[in-house]
Formats: structure tokens, C-alpha cells, sequence
């Protein structure tokens, strides 16, 4: 009736005047239908009625009579074969027991039903949503709001409407559409803004009503009162139709039934680059806020490039931003969490979800197969085969940063990370400029030896000798070039396992550096070292990878230069042999004289 109703008032249908619907058994017995139907047909147009969350129909008791009516109007619909159309829309992972009346309503009509799946949003469809957004908005979008909400909606027209109305929300409290972009659009955290102002007793409603919904209108009055119930109303959290109370959306009532937000991949692209990044975070981690001015002279940065930082800041999680005050702050208090952040993003994200359901865990693949990926997430397609090539390598960084792949000479291996991230953890930070093997002092010199034992005594895989020995052990004798990337032993049958690790570790030439440094100055920690050896890498290490990595250096030239034992048990001479600095600017370029 409603249907019929508001298309005569909206003009599409002509009034036939004193307008009657005949029910659900027979809509068009009466005169004023029959008049209506005989103009849509003449007139070349369709009435459509759809309802939306049929799901609700085939799980609730309750609402079997209301099915029943479904049913009859569909047959009667369908027998009629008049200009009207009856439609439904429910959840791609509803199912229906073969027992439930409704699946044979729905195999019955077989043959005279289409079925749609609806896809995501296209970049064009968004683009179009975007521009009616910013009629309503009453402003032009900023092409960098407009991004970040593209990136963000992921092609969910829902996704896009809820942070829509987040924006416009912003916008009423006076907020600049630049101060949203440095707000987290986070749906978890959106959602948790729509109920972190109600009362117990509006929180408690709601759920009642999630429970229960469609839950019946009086039912609610009388538990939580009138007050509680329009005051729900008013803000749009329920809406009331006829005698029911529903959530005003189902994501939303899913949230509040789980307290969980729907698990959506990520595709937002970060503007920096990986290690820009990290320095960035280092630099925050620990301080009460930064301020923008702060954060942009510590990088090195322009503004508009610090305000990219500080987008990516936020956007990934790490970070909180006033851009109105001009202030950013970590939302972590340490590096392990904040890397943890960091690399939880780069799971979520859909390229990465791609990778592993196409190649899988521990398997190789090419830079091109990864472009090839990157490419067919929606908003990254509509951009140019430059920006394309750009994406990869930045992607591409990024896990390796967080180490969920490692090269493998041409190409590149995808890995479980280590089970506690650090930021700037060196065996990942190396991978991200030189693809050389540097070793860092990864593991402890004996402890090295003993793996490779091991890796010599048979056939064993990288997984079964990291489980015995660790993964920094693993990745030492891979820098030294002990072991091949799947553990397997370069070395040949007849060397002294000692010995060989002794000479990789020698000619190694951070060893070499390491060594020239003490001999010049026998009182450097292992912090001082690090800090030099990061300084002419031209690496961007925290202080507390300087003190591992420095520290793990000066372990290994102690153990070198204070002999060794042979498995015969003869102990050899020790070598203290001091590096000529005509051989230094070989090794490391610009080290002053």
C-alpha cells in the first residue's frame, strides 16, 4: 500500500483517486489497482517493491505469519503478471535449511526469478556517491579527503554511507574537512563513537532490540521507556517501522551483538615509504605529543610531506593527530606495539591476502606477480602504469619491513614474521636497501656453530633448524653465507665447521669495521659501534637496535680475536691483525680519514 502510495504522491503514477490496495492474496482486486496497473502498462513503467534484510523472515518464530503473507503476495504477484515486481535483498552468507518453508518458495519459483549479486562498488560508482556526498555537504570534497574515503570504503556501499555520515557529522561540529583527514575512519572505531555517548539504559535498549529485531514496538516501550526509545529514534540509531523497532543498519546491530566491526581487507596504499615511516614512529614513540614543525624537521620534511606522514600515521593506527593544533601522538607505548600495529595493517591488507591465497605460506613469487595483484585492487587501477610500478616497490617494502617476505635473489619469499616485531629489527631492515647478506651479529657465535652442525649433519628444512637453534641463528648463517635461504649448507663436506664460520665471519666486512673501530678506541660499547656501524649504512635504527646490533658485532670480534677451538680441541693463536685504513673506504664509502 505504502508503495502505491508514495509513488502517486511523488507523481510517477497518476492518482485514480479513493486508492485501495487489495492485500497481499489479491493487491489488484480493486478498481483504483486495476486503473494503476492498466497505466503502467501503457506508460512503459515498472513499480518495484523490495524489502531489504529478508534474512529477518526465515530465523525469527515470531515472524512466520509475516513470511506467510510474503509467500501469497509473491504467487499472486507472479499469477497477476502485471507491471509490478516484488524483490528481496539478504546477506551473501544467509542459508536456508532445506526444512524452512522458504526454500521451497525460493526453488518453486525457479523459473520465473532473476538473482543478483551485487559486486562492489567501481571506482566510478563511488566517485558518483562522492559527488551527491559533497552537494549535501555543501562543499567541494578536498581531492585528499576524497581519496582517503575512496581507500577506505573499499567499493562497501555501506562502508562508504557510514563514513560519509562520520564526515558530515565532523563537518557540523565545525570541523575543517583537513581535520578529518588526520581522524581515524576506522569502522570499529566509528561505531564506538556511536554509542560511547548514550546511557546504560539507551546502550541496553539497543541490544534489546539487536536481540530481538525486528523487536516488537511496545515490548521495547515498556521495558526501557518512551524517553529511551525516541531518544534513539531521534539519533537515527533504530528506526521504527509500523509496529516493529529495528537498528538502523545491520552492520551496525551485528557490532553491538559481537562488539566486533566486520573484518574488511585493507587497500589503502601508505604515502611514505617504509623506513620514513619508522623513523617517523621512532621519533614519536615515548613523547607526550609532537608537533607537526617537530616531527617535519626531525625528517627532514616539507610540510605537506609531513602532513602525508602524519596521514599514514593514522590511518594505519599508530598515531592520533590535532592538525587544527598542530600536534601528533603515538598511540602505542613502545616499539614491540607499535609494530605490532604496523604489521596487523600490512596482514589486513588485500594485496597481502591475495599473495598468500594465490602462492601461499613459505613459496616464492616475482616483483611482477605482485604488480600484476596490486593491480587489481580498485583503487589502485584507476591509476597510471607509473603510479602502478611506484605502489609495488613502496608495497613491496613495506612487508618486508614488517617481515612477511624475504628476498630470494630475483625474486621473493613470503614468511611467517618473527613472533615479536621490533620496528626497525635489522635482518628486516636490511632488506629494504641492499640485498648483500650484511651481517649484524645476529646470534651468538656458538650458537651459530652448532646450527650449522646441525644443518651439515643431513637433510633438514630452514623451518626444523629455526625450531632448534632460532631465527636469528638461521638468519646469521644465511648473511654469512653459510646456509642457502631453504637452510641447506653451502659449504663442502671436508671444511671445519668452526673454521668456516670463523673465515665468513672475518671477511665479513662489518666485522672488519667493527674491528677498526675497537682498534682505535678499545672502550666503545656495543651501543657506540652501532651507532657508527648504522651512520655509515646510511640505516635508520632506534637505540635499541644500535645497542643489538653493536652489541652482537663486538660479541663476535671479541670471539674472533681471542682464539678459537678446532673440534681436535687444539687451540690456534689468536689474530689481532689491525685493518689498514687505505682498505676502509672500499668497504664503506665516505668514512672520514
Amino acid at each position: 500500500f505504502r508503495t502505491f502510495e508514495e509513488a502517486i504522491r511523488q507523481g510517477f503514477i497518476s492518482d485514480p483517486g479513493n486508492f485501495a490496495f487489495g492485500g497481499a492474496d489479491n493487491p489488484f482486486a480493486t478498481e483504483s489497482m486495476r486503473t494503476i496497473v492498466e497505466c503502467l502498462k501503457k506508460q512503459g513503467k515498472v513499480v518495484c517493491l523490495l524489502f531489504d534484510q529478508f534474512e529477518e523472515l526465515l530465523y525469527k518464530d515470531e515472524l512466520s505469519s509475516v513470511f506467510d503473507e510474503i509467500k501469497t503476495l509473491c504467487n499472486a504477484v507472479d499469477e497477476a503478471q502485471e507491471n509490478v515486481l516484488v524483490g528481496f535483498s539478504w546477506k551473501t552468507d544467509g542459508a536456508i535449511p532445506p526444512e524452512h518453508k522458504a526454500y521451497h518458495l525460493w526453488h518453486s519459483l525457479a523459473d520465473r526469478r532473476l538473482e543478483f549479486e551485487l559486486p562492489p562498488f567501481t571506482v566510478n560508482e563511488v566517485s558518483t556517491a562522492l559527488n551527491r556526498f559533497s552537494k549535501e555537504l555543501g562543499q567541494p570534497l578536498v581531492p585528499q579527503l576524497r581519496r582517503l574515503l575512496q581507500d577506505h570504503c573499499q567499493g562497501y556501499p555501506w562502508l562508504l554511507k557510514k563514513l560519509c555520515i562520520h564526515v558530515l557529522a565532523q563537518a557540523k561540529a565545525g570541523h575543517d574537512q583537513n581535520d578529518v583527514l588526520v581522524r581515524s575512519l576506522s569502522i570499529q572505531e566509528l561505531f564506538e563513537k556511536d554509542v560511547e555517548l548514550l546511557s546504560a539504559a539507551q546502550i541496553a535498549c539497543l541490544k534489546a532490540t539487536a536481540t530481538d529485531a525486528p523487536a516488537e514496538f511496545f515490548k521495547i516501550v515498556n521495558t526501557f521507556g518512551e524517553e529511551v526509545v525516541s531518544s534513539l529514534v531521534d539519533r537515527r540509531l533504530m528506526v521504527k517501522t509500523g509496529p516493529r523497532l529495528n537498528i538502523y543498519w545491520d552492520i551496525f546491530r551485528d557490532y553491538l551483538l559481537t562488539g566486533k566491526a566486520p573484518q574488511i581487507p585493507v587497500t589503502y596504499v601508505p604515502q611514505a615509504g617504509y623506513l620514513r615511516y619508522a623513523q617517523a614512529l621512532s621519533f614519536l614513540l615515548g613523547k607526550e605529543e609532537v608537533t607537526y614543525s617537530a616531527l617535519a624537521g626531525e625528517l627532514g620534511l616539507s610540510e605537506g610531506a609531513t602532513d602525508n606522514i602524519v596521514r599514514d600515521l593514522v590511518s594505519i593506527g599508530n598515531a592520533e593527530a590535532n592538525r587544527q593544533a598542530g600536534v601528533v601522538k603515538s598511540r602505542q607505548n613502545d616499539e614491540a606495539s607499535a609494530a605490532g600495529v604496523a604489521l596487523a595493517f600490512c596482514r589486513a591488507h588485500v594485496v597481502y591476502r591475495k599473495l598468500i591465497s594465490e602462492v601461499g605460506q613459505g613459496s616464492e613469487f616475482t616483483e611482477e606477480k605482485f604488480k600484476r595483484m596490486l593491480g587489481e585492487v580498485p583503487g589502485v587501477a584507476a591509476g597510471t602504469e607509473r603510479t602502478l610500478v611506484m605502489y609495488t616497490k613502496r608495497m613491496l617494502k613495506w612487508f618486508l619491513g614488517v617481515g612477511l617476505i624475504e628476498p630470494n635473489e630475483d625474486s621473493y619469499l613470503t614468511r611467517e614474521p618473527a613472533a615479536r616485531l621490533e620496528l626497525l629489527s635489522q635482518p628486516v631492515d636490511r632488506h629494504l636497501r641492499h640485498r648483500d647478506n650484511l651481517f649484524l651479529g645476529e646470534a651468538p657465535p656458538t650458537k651459530v656453530v652448532a646450527a650449522l652442525d646441525l644443518a651439515r649433519s643431513g637433510e633438514i628444512s630452514r623451518a626444523e633448524l629455526e625450531a632448534r637453534h632460532g631465527r636469528n641463528t638461521v638468519a646469521a648463517l644465511i648473511n654469512l653465507g653459510l646456509v642457502r635461504l631453504s637452510g641447506v649448507p653451502v659449504l663442502v663436506t671436508s671444511t671445519d665447521t668452526t673454521s668456516a664460520v670463523r673465515d665468513a665471519a672475518s671477511s665479513g666486512r662489518t666485522i672488519r669495521f667493527a674491528r677498526q673501530l675497537l682498534a682505535d678506541d678499545p672502550s666503545l660499547t656495543g651501543e657506540a659501534i652501532g651507532e657508527t656501524v648504522a651512520s655509515h649504512l646510511e640505516r635508520i635504527w632506534s637505540r635499541g637496535s644500535m645497542r643489538r646490533c653493536g652489541g652482537g658485532l663486538l660479541t663476535w670480534v671479541r670471539w674472533l680475536d681471542s682464539g678459537w677451538k678446532t673440534p681436535a680441541g687444539h687451540r690456534r693463536p689468536p689474530r689481532r691483525k689491525a685493518i689498514k685504513q687505505a682498505v676502509l673506504p672500499t668497504l664503506f664509502p665516505g668514512l672520514p680519514d
